[in-house]
């Protein structure tokens, strides 16, 4: 025999040996006694707006002013965190006068005497180490972020 009457007559025999009709009613498979074999299940699609991303967008900051003060022998705060544009005042309450200086000696003070001030604008992003250049273990530290 011929392999595809064969196959032919297997098939046959499948298709007449199926005893269920299928009915697509909404997509439900129904059996001859009318019980629901395969029921869809709800499908359920949405539309999405468009997706907007807003990036914030900060202003330049307004520049500030700081204030160290020099008395009882140390700098008070002895270290701030400003940013860029900022000015650092240093005012002397202390009985003697002070000379600030910047160890990497990118600012120095002159003598500030007792009552005086010296300011400095920080418009480099850095740490900024400083010292007093009589008393030289009078330190602090200004850190300058952008």
């Amino acid at each position: 025999m011929n392999i595809k009457y064969l196959v032919g007559v297997v098939i046959l025999l499948v298709l007449i040996g199926c005893q269920s009709e299928v009915n697509d009613i909404s997509g439900a498979a129904v059996v001859d006694d009318g019980e629901v074999v395969d029921a869809p299940k709800e499908v359920v699609s949405e539309e999405v707006d468009e997706v907007v991303v807003e990036e914030k967008i900060e202003a330049e900051p307004e520049a500030e002013e700081v204030i160290i003060k020099m008395e009882g022998g140390s700098f008070e705060p002895d270290k701030v965190v400003v940013s860029v544009g900022t000015t650092v005042t240093w005012f002397n309450n202390d009985r003697r006068p002070h000379t600030i200086m910047d160890k990497s000696r990118r600012f120095r003070s002159g003598r500030t005497a007792p009552g005086d001030s010296y300011s400095f604008t920080f418009t480099e992003a850095g740490i900024y180490n400083y010292q007093d250049v009589v008393f030289y273990t009078i330190v602090g530290k200004v850190v300058v972020k952008n």
